[in-house]
Order: structure tokens, then C-alpha cells, then sequence
């Protein structure tokens, strides 16, 4: 499309062997790419046990990466066009040297938060102290050594490059939960990942030296009518020399190449954007509704990048029409999805149809944003482009959404964006079939089935029928609705539950005389109520509880007893005070700590706890850094030689089993599960409860001990046959 695709002025002709690029520079994108990725999932994993495992611990990150791959990118931008060959590499060995002074990249534990204030500003000021310079200097890499490689060869095709530094970036991510993080802890992996940066900075330096030779012969109007150096062949080859890595044909470009239109930029800046916000839309929906785990913050980062190889690699890859098709399929299987109750969707039918939706939505987008490539000319303002295109889109689902939002719409916001300029370009395109509105029949269907999408994406809450929606807040954490409902069997009896996403966190009736009773997974029968009659004749009990929820295990109390919440949320305990009334209600002394559980307990001195239950819950599973080998040694030191813990562990999609398994025989413990079905106001659940044990018990055979260097997500995903209903933990 000419309006759009400048890129198509350029031709492609076969290129001498000669002209191929460097062996150096084709390292050096492709170690500085690999290290620009394996940090993210490993500063990630350092610092999500010190935010509560919160599933926006991951979104704020790649917030963070975002725009400091748009400062990296918009440097690279500034110093090619307006500084000399030496003056660039000059300045570029001066930012390497600064950031070996920087080295390891492990985070202070001077940087743990001390409360849940501003958890996504702390987040961004924890990882602009710790990584920000070494991921602003590798950020510089793929923009400046393409431009420098276009100037010392024309011949060589430099998005060639970019594909390169993609693979590089999808084969950190693939390799680090199934390679990296199971061999190595965290400080070796830190150390490693600092080891490999001195290696590329050597590399960096070299091709920095190597261009610093070229001489400018004369200066050319710049992008805009400004002046910019131009490199003078001297016959260095050094950095467009052959090399194995280099394809047999490079593109050559002929002339200077038309100045993109307006409607071109802004296709530079909404492509990526878009795939940007449903990277993120993706992570949010998996991570609450599974388990907030580097596996799962891996699988959508990696296709993400796998449609940036596929789609700048070569033209074979992409193609609009059969690209089109996949998008009339996968559009209306995430609406599905989207309006699903959990116990009707299994986490593989959830990542097949959400992790596919993202791939053809990104390849779409990324597809058309290879099209509109511009000449070697504008290289550093089109990358500079796609980093604040792909900035703004995380800045909107990590900062602005939960700001305009009280739930998930941005998903949804991204998709139908996406559909929008995939229209966009089919109406403007000179090839395209529907150019110019037409044919009108044609249409009159699509913005039938656009607007269809829309009112699904604006009413995307899941309700069971007859629940009446009274309250809903969003946060950091989630978002928190209050529905009220009667019961259904005819008895008149009024509730109210909390539910966080499409879980539900508790529920109390709201008539005399049941208005005292603990219900949902804390009945009368329930394993943590077993628990903590079991500690009945122990008089002033002090009983811990990580989580509040509504506060119902308050309930279970006597006069005489001391219950200790610890809660990371405070929209949480606003709830739990405001339209619940068992804190208020309850028998015993109430406290409250906000703030991580693990961090807080840490910090405190031993409680003596009789009881301590661990029922703190993101999304549908417990946060997986509370029940690690380390959070446990810290509980420890709180409970009494003769205490009890009781863990719940429903889950629909994770057996956690072999978990609780691993710690009790760790320390010695003895442990049994309890498990009942729904009966009445008590819902069904699982529960551990783990106590001293007399002698040592030999292994079962299915212990997994999580460390806080490896937890293994797939180990523990429920095969399809087995049956969820003991460990449901769904809406009423």
C-alpha cells in the first residue's frame, strides 16, 4: 500500500558473498538480545516473594523493560544522527565501562518494601537501582550496530539483525524455566548473567572501535531537514565481513528512500502498542487465574517474540489473508473464555486459547509492522517507534488501566484495537479487497461483528445467575467484587461474597441467625476447623492466619484468643471491615498486619502461635514463594514445638499435594489432608494439617521440595482425567 509502506520502494537484489554481516556484530546483538531477556524472568523471580507474588509483580516489570528499552532505543536514535563515527563509540565505551561498576545484578534486601504502599512505584525504583543500567546499555545494542553495519556495507540487509536479536531474546526465555533456572540457584544465575555481560562488552567495544574508523566524507539532509554524519568507506570491512551467520542474500537499497507518511508512523507506534497490551492482558488473565510463576510469564513473552523472528526473518512467514482467517477464529474463542467459569476451562484449554489468541494477534500486528520497514535511513526512528509503541501499551495496562478501571477490560480494549487496525490497513491498502469501504455488504458485517466485540469486551464479568453486583475496586492486586444473592433453596436466607477475579474469597449470610456462622471453606467440618478444635483445650490461644479474606476463620475462635491476620492487600481488610462483620463479631481479639506475610513475619519476633493457617491466595492457587523450604523455615520460628498448620490447598488446577508432602518431610513433620465435598453453606476444599511427628517418616515417593530458587510449576498440573470437584474453589 503506497500511502503506508514506503518499504515497498525498496528492491532486492543478490549481494556479493562479501557482503554479509560480521561474525562480531551478529554476536555481539545476539549475547546482548539472550542477556536482555534472561534478566527479566530473573529479577522477576528475586523480587516477587517481597510484593506478595501479585501477578502485577510481572506487568510492572515489563513496564519497567519497556520503557528502558525506549530510552536505550531513543539513544541510539539521538547519537547516530546527530554524532560523529568516534564520537558515538567513544561515548558508547564510556556507558559500558559505568556499567561493570554495576555488577552483580542482586537486589539489596535494603530495597524490600517495608509496607504495601505504591507497590508499582517501589517496583520500578527497586529495578532502576539494581538492573537499570546494564539493561539501558544492552537495550542500545540492536538499533546502533545495525546502523552501523548499513553504513560500512549497503549491501547488507540490517532487519536481518533484528530477527536475529528476537531468536536470541525467545531462546533466553525458552531456556530459562526448563534449562537455567532448574540447574541454577538465583546468585549463580546472577553471577552467570553479569559473567556473560563482560563478554559482550568486550564485543561491544570491538565493533565500537571498528566503526570508529569510518571518517565522515560529507553530510546528507537528515530525517526532518536536520544534518547527520554520513560514513565514508575506507576500506575497512571488518563489520560486514563474511560470516556463517549472515544470509546468502542482502538486501541494497537504492537511493534515499521516501520519507514515511504520518499514517505510517502512527502504524510504527498502534502496531506494537497493541501487541504490547495483549502480552500483558494475557500474563494478567493466566497469572491470576493459575498461578503467578516465571513458566507462565515466560510462555506469553516467548511467542510474543516469536512473531517479531517470524515476521522480520522473511516475507514467507506472514501472510495477511491466512493471518486474517486465524483472527475470525481465535477472536470469538477468547470471548468464550473470557465469560467461562473456571470449573468449565482447564488451564490447557485456558493457554491454547489465549496463548494462540496472542500469537496470531501479535503475528498480525508485528507481520504488518515488518511491512512498513522503512529505509535504512529512518532505521533508528523506526525502532525508536516500535519501543514507545510497545511502552505506551504496557504503560497503559500496568499504570493507567487500574487507575480508569475497577476490572480487566484492557484485554479486551487490546483486542478489539488489534481487529481495528487490521481493518485500518485492509481499507487503505491499493491491493486489498475491501480498499475504500467496499464491497459496502462486506462491510456492514464487519462493523456488525465490531461492535458485537465490543459490548462483549465492555459486560466481560462473570456472575452466577441471580447474584446482584454491589460493590467492585481495583488495585495492584486484582480486582474485588462484592455480589449479594439469595439462597436457592428456598429458605429466603440473604449473602454476600467476595470474590477476587473469578474466585470466590468468602461469603457470610447476611440474616440472623446464621449471620455468626463460618461457612464456604471454613464449615464446621473443614480442615482448618478440625485444626483448630484440635487446640481447644489450650487456654489464650494466639492463632496466625496469612490472608484475611473476609476474615470467616475469625469465627472460629473462642473468648480468650488472639487472632493474628497478615494480609498484603488493604482494599482486602477496607472489605473484610466495612460489609463483613466476623472481625467485629468475633469472640477473640482481632489484629491485623499489613503487608507481605513473609516479609512481616520475618521482621517480628516469634509469635507463639498454637495455630498457624495459610490461606493467602492469588488468583486461584497460594502464591508459590509461601511455600517455599525458606518461608517455611521463617513460620517456624512463629508456632510452638506443639502447633499446627493448617494449609489450604484447593486448587483446580494445581495439586499441591506433593508440595505440602516435600515440606513436611523436610522438617520432620507429620502431615495428613482433609478433604470434603460441598454440603450446604460448606463448600468443598482441601486442607493440610501438618504437626510434630514422634519419629522420622520415611518418603512417600512424591515429595517436590520448593525452594525459592525452583519452584516447578509443571510438575504439578492436575492431569485432565482427574476429577476437581474435592479441591473446587469457584463462584457460589
Amino acid at each position: 500500500m503506497t500511502e503506508t509502506a514506503p518499504a515497498e520502494t525498496i528492491e532486492a537484489i543478490e549481494a556479493p558473498p562479501k557482503a554479509r554481516i560480521g561474525i562480531i556484530p551478529a554476536l555481539t546483538v545476539f549475547l546482548s538480545a539472550f542477556l536482555l531477556f534472561q534478566v527479566q524472568p530473573l529479577i522477576g523471580k528475586y523480587i516477587l516473594p517481597w510484593f506478595g507474588g501479585a501477578p502485577g509483580v510481572w506487568t510492572a516489570c515489563l513496564v519497567f523493560f519497556q520503557v528502558m528499552l525506549l530510552a536505550g532505543y531513543a539513544y541510539s536514535h539521538l547519537v547516530v544522527s546527530r554524532l560523529s563515527p568516534k564520537v558515538q563509540a567513544i561515548m558508547h565505551v564510556i556507558l559500558l565501562v559505568a556499567v561493570l561498576a554495576t555488577l552483580p545484578i542482586i537486589p539489596r534486601d535494603s530495597l524490600k518494601p517495608p509496607d504495601p504502599d505504591n507497590p508499582t512505584g517501589r517496583i520500578l525504583v527497586l529495578l532502576l537501582l539494581t538492573v537499570g543500567l546494564p539493561y539501558f546499555a544492552l537495550a542500545t545494542t540492536a538499533p546502533l550496530l545495525q546502523a552501523w553495519v548499513s553504513r560500512l556495507e549497503p549491501r547488507v540487509a540490517p532487519y536481518r539483525l533484528y530477527a536475529l536479536s528476537n531468536a536470541a531474546s525467545l531462546l533466553a526465555l525458552v531456556s530459562y524455566p526448563f534449562v537455567i533456572e532448574p540447574v541454577l540457584s538465583r546468585r549463580q544465575q546472577a553471577w552467570a548473567w553479569s559473567g556473560m555481560f563482560i563478554l559482550f562488552a568486550i564485543g561491544c567495544a570491538t565493533c565500537a572501535w571498528r566503526a570508529s574508523r569510518l571518517t565522515p566524507s560529507h553530510r546528507t539532509r537528515g530525517e526532518g531537514g536536520g544534518e547527520g554524519p554520513v560514513a565514508q568507506d575506507n576500506g575497512d570491512r571488518s563489520l560486514a565481513s563474511t560470516s556463517p551467520l549472515s544470509p546468502a542474500l542482502s538486501p541494497e537499497y537504492r537511493g534515499e528512500g521516501e520519507a514515511p507518511s504520518r499514517l505510517t508512523r502512527f502504524m510504527w507506534i498502534a502496531l506494537p502498542a497493541c501487541a504490547s497490551a495483549l502480552l500483558l492482558g494475557t500474563t494478567n488473565t493466566l497469572t491470576q487465574d493459575v498461578a503467578p510463576v516465571p513458566f507462565l510469564w515466560v510462555l506469553p513473552l516467548a511467542l510474543y517474540l516469536l512473531t517479531f523472528v517470524l515476521a522480520f526473518d522473511h516475507p514467507r512467514w506472514y501472510s495477511r489473508r491466512v493471518t486474517g482467517w486465524m483472527m475470525v477464529v481465535a477472536v470469538p474463542a477468547i470471548v468464550w473464555a473470557m465469560f467461562q467459569p473456571l470449573q468449565n476451562i482447564s488451564i490447557r484449554q485456558m493457554l491454547l486459547i489465549y496463548c494462540g489468541g496472542l500469537f496470531v494477534a501479535c503475528l498480525l500486528c508485528h507481520g504488518e509492522l515488518a511491512r512498513l520497514r522503512p529505509h535504512p535511513r529512518y532505521l533508528t526512528a523506526y525502532y525508536l517507534a516500535i519501543s514507545a509503541g510497545g511502552a505506551g501499551g504496557g504503560v497503559f495496562v500496568s499504570i493507567i488501566a487500574p487507575l480508569i478501571f475497577t476490572r480487566y477490560l484492557e484485554f479486551g480494549i487490546s483486542l478489539w484495537a488489534c481487529c481495528a487496525l487490521l481493518l485500518l490497513i485492509a481499507g487503505t491498502d491499493r491491493a486489498s479487497r475491501l480498499r475504500g469501504l467496499r464491497p459496502p455488504l462486506a462491510w456492514v458485517g464487519i462493523i456488525a461483528a465490531m461492535v458485537t466485540l465490543a459490548y462483549f469486551v465492555g459486560v466481560n464479568d462473570v456472575t452466577e445467575e441471580g447474584a446482584v453486583l454491589v460493590g467492585r475496586t481495583r488495585n495492584f492486586y486484582g480486582v474485588l467484587r462484592l455480589h449479594e444473592w439469595e439462597s436457592k433453596d428456598g429458605s429466603g436466607i440473604r449473602f454476600l461474597s467476595l470474590h477476587h477475579g473469578r474466585t470466590m474469597h468468602g461469603m457470610q449470610a447476611l440474616d440472623e441467625p446464621f449471620r455468626r456462622s463460618p461457612m464456604t471453606y471454613y464449615g464446621p467440618h473443614s480442615g482448618v476447623a478440625q485444626a483448630v478444635q484440635r487446640t481447644e483445650n489450650r487456654p489464650n490461644r494466639r492463632i496466625g492466619a496469612i490472608g484475611l479474606g473476609v476474615g470467616t476463620v475469625a469465627a472460629l475462635t473462642k473468648p480468650g484468643d488472639t487472632i493474628r491476620f497478615y494480609e498484603i492487600d488493604p482494599d482486602v481488610l477496607h472489605i473484610a471491615q466495612t460489609s463483613f462483620t466476623y472481625l467485629k463479631d468475633a469472640p477473640a481479639k482481632v489484629e491485623v498486619v499489613l503487608g507481605d506475610a513473609r516479609l512481616s513475619l520475618e521482621r517480628e519476633s516469634p509469635q507463639q502461635f498454637d495455630v498457624l493457617i495459610l490461606d493467602a491466595f492469588s488468583g486461584d492457587a497460594i502464591p508459590a514463594h509461601l511455600l517455599t523450604r525458606e518461608a517455611f523455615k521463617i513460620y517456624r520460628t512463629h508456632v510452638k514445638d506443639n502447633g499446627l498448620f493448617a494449609i489450604h490447598i484447593s486448587n483446580r488446577h494445581l495439586d499441591l499435594h506433593p508440595i505440602v508432602a516435600g515440606l513436611a518431610q523436610e522438617f520432620g513433620l507429620k502431615v495428613i489432608f482433609i478433604s470434603r465435598p460441598r454440603e450446604g453453606s460448606e463448600y468443598a476444599s482441601t486442607w493440610a494439617i501438618m504437626g510434630k511427628s514422634d519419629s522420622r517418616r520415611p518418603p512417600r515417593g512424591d515429595e517436590i521440595l520448593w525452594t525459592d530458587d525452583r519452584v516447578n510449576l509443571l510438575g504439578i498440573l492436575k492431569k485432565p482425567q482427574e476429577d476437581p470437584a474435592p479441591t473446587n474453589r469457584e463462584i457460589p
